[in-house]
């Protein structure tokens, strides 16, 4: 029995030692699509769900696994240089609202389409021109607004460009989508719900806990543990059909929605969705 009990322990330890050299090896040169808040460049943010990471230079490319990023991130946490709220005379600002297209991070920030805009502004315009981008990987519509609510308007704005991209925004403004996608990310993006004819805000909970642990049962734990801690390794298994049917079987992970990849179908369920 001993000897059974010690070979169980010996395979289990393996196992959780080859799962996080997995972890890390993907998360350094094969991460997921959608990097959970806390990694690389983002941290949690109680009112955005996440935002870039104070004042950080270096860092690994969620897209390509390698060092990027020569500028710093500004003391708020977004792809761009140090702004002051106080506007200068005869200043026309744009506040600038998206997601990747804003802050992408492998390339130059002077070489992102809102720097473009404002060089080009500035050479034809008899008007300063100010640009202030405040658009993070992965917002949707929801969390860019409540960017504008808590940042932008602060910097009195005379006009608010949003970014808005057809192939994920409306996935990332809907719950009943993103909630069927990595756990993860729905438990950390703020949406707003419509509920009797007015829109509610859901907000983020980055750290979302029950308040009894002793309550969650055991195949949970190991599904939170494995979204949190392993969410490279949950990507890839849930791109091998034969291993992503066994765990939602055990319930470790959930199943996919098929949701439609024509964008036509896509805008026709969003609009069923919303009203």
């Amino acid at each position: 029995m001993k000897v059974w009990l010690a070979r169980l322990a010996l395979v289990t330890l393996a196992s959780i030692t080859a799962l996080i050299a997995a972890q890390s090896i993907l998360a350094n040169f094969f991460p997921a699509p959608i990097t959970p808040p806390g990694q690389g460049f983002a941290e949690p943010n109680k009112l955005l769900g996440w935002k870039l990471i104070p004042n950080k230079q270096k860092g690994r490319s969620p897209l390509v696994g390698k060092i990027v990023l020569d500028e710093k991130i500004n003391s708020l946490g977004f792809r761009d240089t140090e702004h002051t709220y106080n506007k200068g005379q005869d200043v026309f600002r744009i506040v600038i609202l998206g997601d990747s297209f804003c802050d992408y991070l492998e390339l130059p920030l002077k070489q992102l389409f809102h720097s473009v805009l404002e060089r080009k502004l500035n050479s034809e315009l008899h008007q300063p021109i100010e640009r202030i981008n405040l658009g993070i990987s992965g917002f949707g519509t929801a969390q860019e607004y409540l960017a504008l609510k808590y940042y932008g308007l602060k910097y009195r704005p005379d006009l608010v460009i949003l970014a808005f991209f057809l192939g994920n925004d409306f996935h990332d403004n809907s719950l009943e989508w993103q909630g069927r996608d990595i756990d993860v990310t729905h438990t950390t993006r703020p949406f707003f719900l419509l509920k009797d004819g007015t829109l509610q805000l859901k907000p983020p909970n980055p750290s979302e806990e029950p308040t009894n642990n002793e309550s969650k049962a055991p195949l949970q734990r190991i599904k939170d543990f494995s979204n949190k801690y392993l969410p490279d390794v949950v990507y890839r298994i849930r791109n091998v059909p034969l291993l992503a049917k066994f765990l939602v079987v055990l319930g470790l992970i959930e199943e996919e929605t098929n949701l439609p990849t024509n964008l036509a179908a896509m805008f026709e369920l969003y609009l069923q969705l919303s009203t």
